[in-house]
């Protein structure tokens, strides 16, 4: 089930016509994108990683925290996703099997194997709950949404439920763009400044 109306503010934020938007445009919607779902979802940070399928290279371009004591995940410039990466985090395979979301009220007890503990404690060792859901088309992963709890354990409720799934319905086409536009264009630059 998805939300017809999204509420405020992502009414105004998501309900243009996007078909000529810009970069920066684009920039600007996912900047407040995130600081409104930080407010509905009433969390602690949210942020996008926006990721290259055909050149498994990704970015954290968009990242809101609530408190400035919580770590922010923006990246300075796109890198290479490590080949074992989908080995070593059991989120990241997920996402590359394009699985919808995934809602953990409790990352304590997400998992019983010995090696996902040890990735989740050194990994996610501050967070305590989170969303991530997986921005996918033609089944390839094009982005990751990612909503994070810090200070408490919570359920993440019918309502926070179908925002997540509204919102990533909504981007999605917005952040395949956004890849070929602003990613592609950044990772050109970098290779010709190598070059």
């Amino acid at each position: 089930m998805s939300i017809v109306n999204l509420p405020r503010p992502l009414g105004s934020i998501l309900n243009q016509e996007t078909s000529s938007y810009k970069s920066s445009d684009l920039s600007k919607i996912f900047d407040q994108l995130m600081i409104a779902m930080v407010g509905l979802l009433e969390c602690d940070r949210c942020y996008l990683y926006f990721r290259d399928p055909k050149l498994s290279i990704g970015q954290t371009l968009h990242c809101y925290c609530r408190d400035p004591s919580i770590p922010n995940l923006q990246d300075n410039e796109p890198y290479s996703e490590p080949m074992y990466r989908a080995e070593k985090d059991p989120l990241f395979a997920a996402a590359l099997q394009c699985e919808r979301t995934i809602f953990i009220d409790d990352l304590a007890s997400i998992s019983h194997k010995e090696n996902d503990i040890v990735f989740f404690q050194q990994n996610y060792k501050e967070q305590k709950s989170l969303i991530q859901a997986h921005i996918c088309s033609n089944n390839q992963l094009w982005g990751i949404f990612q909503a994070s709890q810090f200070h408490r354990h919570r359920p993440w409720k019918q309502f926070d439920r179908s925002l997540t799934s509204t919102v990533i319905d909504r981007i999605t086409p917005l952040v395949s763009v956004y890849v070929k536009r602003k990613l592609r264009r950044t990772i050109q630059e970098i290779n010709d400044g190598n070059n």
